[in-house]
């Protein structure tokens, strides 16, 4: 795939470009997902996703069993408090901080069963957890964070250098059978040079970076 930037900051605390986004949904999977024919948002790591009060102030979340990061470690309650703290935590600096504000507590009540505690009802509440979960270890600081970006998601980060971001499909992280085993994302700043990448078959994707007065060189 030709992208027409450099691809940042694949850690979705500090995601913030198109690309960026993108590719850590890629590498990194959340509680829920609305990327859904609807698009209505349903559970993607949880198993169920329900409310313990009349108020939709308490809800209850309960992981799938099973699930596993792309170093084979399960994914528990642990992982999804490690990350919703993080992101609230003015020392981490995400980007995120106030978007999450409404959320006062989140605390793991079992293995793979967390409640979340709101200060008040918020309907964007459930598409807010389509934030991606990282393994706890992670997030730590210091030493003892392990190098390297550990995901969740369907696609592995197995390569990256200047201009070039590898992935490689995880099955077992929910990359389905037709899905491609493998994605390269290519930067490419000319308009003229990825039109001339795409006539030599150097490329299969580009997304909304080929200027229209270019497309009909792509079609002789």
């Amino acid at each position: 795939m030709l992208v027409d930037t450099e691809v940042g900051e694949i850690d979705p605390r500090f995601a913030s470009g198109s690309y960026d986004i993108k590719i850590s949904r890629l590498v990194y999977s959340g509680l829920a997902t609305a990327d859904t024919a609807d698009l209505r948002v349903r559970p993607l790591l949880a198993e169920s996703i329900e409310p313990e009060d009349g108020d939709g102030l308490e809800w209850h979340v309960v992981l799938k069993a099973g699930l596993v990061f792309h170093d084979g470690t399960p994914i528990t309650s642990a992982d999804v408090v490690a990350t919703y703290r993080s992101i609230e935590d003015p020392a981490t600096g995400s980007r995120y901080r106030a978007t999450y504000s409404y959320i006062e507590s989140v605390e793991a009540v079992g293995p793979l069963a967390v409640r979340f505690v709101l200060r008040e009802r918020n309907a964007s509440f459930l598409p807010d957890l389509t934030f991606p979960i990282m393994p706890a270890s992670a997030l730590l600081a210091g030493p003892d964070r392990p190098a390297g970006v550990v995901g969740s998601g369907p696609y592995a980060l197995t390569g990256r250098s200047r201009g070039r971001v590898e992935l490689e499909a995880r099955p077992a992280c929910g990359a389905g059978a037709g899905a491609p085993r493998r994605i390269v994302f290519v930067t490419v700043r000319d308009d003229n040079a990825r039109v001339l990448r795409f006539r030599g078959g150097g490329a299969d994707l580009a997304q909304n970076t080929i200027p229209l007065h270019l497309l009909p060189v792509l079609e002789k």
